[in-house]
């Protein structure tokens, strides 16, 4: 590696698992924009508290990993009933995932534990310089937010399995003929690579799609990997991570066409904040370091806030915050024009009562904060709506 890798360099891919924890191959059609991306590999450790005579101590327990993941992006739709750059994550998050061709995309909720397809696999990548992948992703929350004026954006937030790493650097000692399945690097050069990755060596790529490291050998400096080498591997050889192209969808929405319906009455939105809690977890076992499978041992939870001006005409709807009453929230980002706009409809929602905020410089406003009911069936309490 030539010098530090910079931040702006990186590009992010997003994809449904089938099986859980397990890799499965990304095209530059999985791609996401991304404004900030993070993944927080972690192994808990435990001190020891050996009573042996001295106050040294002697040394740490290995526990289990503890990987965490965030992501910011903008909300971009896409052509109408086609699904957006962010689909496997909606799907994921929120629990299932309509496609009405030429009409709209919808994700609404479940009520079943994750099974096939339902965890996700995020990648983030630099070039030839580095990579990095969290298997067996979920997502604990979601938020979605609007400001009057500034784009709006979904953030979420949650925990993978399988951490992989590969940086660019490792340089080869020997001459790998093709059909090798282990292949030997220089002094300590195990250390550029954790988990799992996808390599290349030099321009050896296995046609496009990589090889898989499927074991790392600190003491012997050797990787091995899966295929085996189709062609072969010259002295000096670099082994480079694999980063695919992208191919992204949409346009952002911009932030001056949001609209808010309370009850049916229209009122003029300054600033809106939905989260989705979604009750998964990574579920492990006595066995198992990282989680073996995910699962929903807690309520679905959404709530939210919603600032508007406090006008008479507005009054008769945010009054019900008072009597116990719900009332229907519909959002909509973007002009009410198709391809362009994201809405989120919640058909029954319990207001709560907020102190509205005078300023001498601006007029009253009022904030109000609300948790989403079911209203008429199971699992109706939210919809997200791209058409």
């Amino acid at each position: 590696m030539s010098g530090p890798v910079p931040g702006l360099t990186r590009k992010f891919w997003l994809k449904a698992e089938t099986s859980y924890d397990t890799y499965i191959a990304i095209a530059a059609t999985d791609a996401i924009d991304v404004i900030e991306g993070i993944l927080e590999p972690e192994i808990e450790y435990e001190e020891m508290e050996s009573h042996v005579g001295t106050a040294s101590l002697q040394g740490h327990i290995e526990g289990n990993e503890a990987n965490k993941w965030s992501l910011e992006s903008y909300i971009m739709p896409g052509a109408v009933g086609v699904a957006p750059d962010l689909g496997p994550l909606l799907t994921h998050a929120i629990g299932a995932e309509t496609i009405v061709g030429g009409t709209s995309v919808t994700y609404e909720p479940i009520d079943t534990n994750p099974t096939a397809g339902l965890s996700i696999l995020i990648v983030a990548g630099a070039a030839n310089e580095y990579y990095e992948r969290a298997n067996g992703a979920w997502c604990e929350s979601l938020t979605i937010e609007a400001n009057q004026g500034e784009a709006p954006k979904i953030s979420a937030s949650g925990g993978y399995g399988l951490h992989s790493m590969a940086k660019q650097g490792a340089n080869g000692t020997a001459i790998e003929p093709g059909g090798e399945s282990v292949i030997a690097l220089d002094t300590k050069e195990a250390g550029c690579f954790v988990g799992e990755p996808l390599v290349k060596f030099d321009t050896e790529d296995n046609g496009g799609s990589g090889y898989q490291v499927t074991a790392v050998d600190h003491s012997a400096d050797t990787i091995t990997i899966t295929p085996v080498l189709a062609g072969g591997t010259e002295v000096g050889d670099l082994v480079h991570p694999v980063v695919v192209s992208q191919t992204l969808t949409g346009t952002p929405i911009n932030g001056v066409q949001n609209t808010v319906t309370i009850g049916g009455t229209s009122v003029g939105l300054i600033k809106a904040t939905v989260t989705i809690a979604t009750g998964l977890i990574g579920l492990r076992d006595g066995t198992s370091q990282r989680p073996i499978r995910l699962m929903r041992p807690t309520k679905r939870r959404i709530t939210g806030e919603i600032e508007i001006f406090e006008l008479v005409e507005n009054t008769l709807e945010t009054g019900q915050a008072w009597n116990n009453a719900t009332a229907a929230i519909n959002l909509q980002f973007g002009p009410a024009t198709a391809a362009a706009r994201f809405k989120i409809e919640m058909p029954a929602c319990k207001l709560k009562v907020v102190k509205p905020a005078w300023s001498d410089e601006d007029g009253l406003r009022m904030t109000l904060a609300f948790t989403a009911e079911q209203s008429a069936a199971a699992k109706d309490e939210i919809d997200l709506i791209f058409d």
